[in-house]
């Protein structure tokens, strides 16, 4: 998006867009964003429900140990008081907006939808399936950074942008999540394979490519056009979601998860994770159990 203003379009659609009415009911905005370069971020939670919109870039969304491949056009939502974590090396383009679902007791046959978005097990739509949200993303974003614009067009989109994003997320008898990119390279597909079943050995660059018989120049290079990360990056990510799991699952003491997940020792271990989730290991655990 070259040509829109993007910090006038995010204050306009703050200024304007707190409150969208549906029928007979207000939807509660808590913040509209809208990011040229959005890095990696910390495990977070919130109260209510954020979508986010990936206009341009790669990363991963992260939430409760599974992890999601994010391209151009990926649409992802986080739930209240779910634990989850934008990841991104080269930085993401990113429109979001944060919102509440009222109470119960004001239900409509809308609200009553967005209800059931608490149930949801396909959190993140690939911008090949092209979701109709993006379209209304993509207009709503364009009217806020004109110089001029109708407050009644503004309100309509936001309205419709709410109401596509109940067709975009549908409750799945069967997850469907895709952890590996839309078009697979063979190798890294692989690569990305032996990763997760091996964690707890060193896997170093070139012995992970001796086994699949390709250079550690290649196959460096496979991650960083395919993930967008590099080979190291993308290790030690899956050594924390693989550590996450276990904090989350199992009764391991957390020296053996340590192990488990390929750490060296368990002070490198902790000093990983509280960078990569914002907490020790052992309050990590705490918040799952308590």
């Amino acid at each position: 998006m070259r040509d829109v203003d993007t910090q006038r379009a995010r204050n306009v659609l703050n200024a304007a867009l707190s409150n969208i009415r549906v029928d007979d009911i207000t939807i509660p905005v808590h913040y509209w964003g809208l990011e040229e370069a959005h890095f990696s971020n910390i495990s977070h939670k919130h109260s209510f429900f954020e979508v986010c919109y990936v206009i341009h870039g790669r990363g991963f969304y992260i939430e409760k140990g599974s992890k999601f491949q994010l391209n151009d056009g990926s649409l992802f939502i986080s739930r209240p008081n779910i634990i989850h974590q934008i990841v991104s090396e080269s930085g993401l383009t990113l429109a979001f907006v944060a919102f509440e679902v009222p109470p119960q007791e004001n239900l409509n046959s809308w609200v009553a939808r967005w209800q059931n978005m608490f149930d949801i097990e396909d959190v993140v739509i690939h911008g090949d399936r092209k979701p109709v949200s993006n379209t209304v993303w993509d207009a709503l974003i364009r009217t806020a950074s004109l110089p001029t614009f109708e407050q009644e067009t503004l309100h309509a989109l936001s309205t419709t942008l709410l109401i596509s994003l109940v067709t975009s997320f549908r409750p799945m008898e069967t997850p469907t999540h895709d952890h590996f990119p839309s078009h697979k390279n063979p190798v890294l597909e692989r690569a990305l394979h032996f990763i997760r079943d091996n964690l707890s050995s060193p896997l170093l660059l070139n012995d992970v490519a001796a086994y699949l018989n390709v250079s550690g120049r290649h196959l460096s290079r496979l991650f960083s056009e395919n993930t967008g990360m590099s080979y190291k990056a993308y290790l030690q990510l899956e050594r924390i979601i693989l550590a996450r799991q276990l904090l989350i699952e199992s009764e391991h003491p957390i020296k053996e998860i340590a192990e488990l997940s390929g750490f060296s020792s368990i002070h490198y271990f902790t000093r990983v994770f509280t960078q990569m989730s914002n907490f020790t290991p052992a309050a990590y655990r705490k918040m799952y159990h308590s």
